[in-house]
């Protein structure tokens, strides 16, 4: 499936994706990753090394760690079968509490956040949708988590553009700030 053009400006939208994109995932994501996929046997080798570079592009475009990474891939190998009805209802309300748990009255705003990252990129719902994955506690509440950190990360790159700060040297600045509506130029490299 090709790079969707809303998946392209959003990479050409942000100067710190392109510096570290996918290249950093090769250890979680490696050169021979299907080749115990037999799905992938009968693919060129061209189109494998190519489906591979997109996979990783893919979780840099997520914002994900090497440990989420990990979690993804441990799950894909866990849920192999479609859920029965009764198992996907199971995991929709396991989901419901863990969302109440972490986020409480805002649950259901971490849900759709989630649901808009995920559908960002269509081939990430794709592959969320397939065998029902994305019912399951694990995912749903991984892709919450980094909807919030987008949200927190998207935060930072404006404040840090606005004051011509890069993005590391803000975390400090903001935990300084909390609640402060205002911020000096000058207060940007006192971080």
């Amino acid at each position: 499936m090709p790079v969707p053009e809303s998946v392209q400006k959003l990479r050409q939208q942000f100067a710190d994706r392109a510096i570290y994109g996918g290249e950093q995932y090769r250890l979680n994501i490696p050169d021979n990753m299907l080749d115990d996929a037999p799905e992938a046997a009968s693919l060129d080798p061209a189109i494998r090394k190519a489906a591979i570079a997109e996979t990783r592009e893919m979780a840099a475009d997520l914002g994900l760690t090497s440990e989420d990474v990990a979690e993804l891939k441990s799950l894909a190998a866990t849920v192999k079968e479609p859920p029965s009805a009764e198992q996907r209802a199971a995991w929709v309300a396991e989901s419901t509490e863990a969302l109440k748990r972490e986020y409480g009255e805002q649950w259901q705003d971490a849900l759709r956040d989630a649901m808009r990252l995920v559908n960002r990129d269509p081939r990430v719902a794709q592959v969320l949708l397939h065998n029902n994955r994305g019912d399951h506690p694990r995912y749903v509440m991984l892709f919450a988590k980094l909807a919030e950190l987008h949200a927190q990360g998207l935060g930072r790159r404006r404040i840090a553009q606005a004051l011509a700060c890069n993005e590391s040297s803000i975390a400090a600045l903001l935990a300084a700030l909390k609640g402060a509506r205002t911020v000096e130029k000058g207060q940007c490299n006192a971080a």
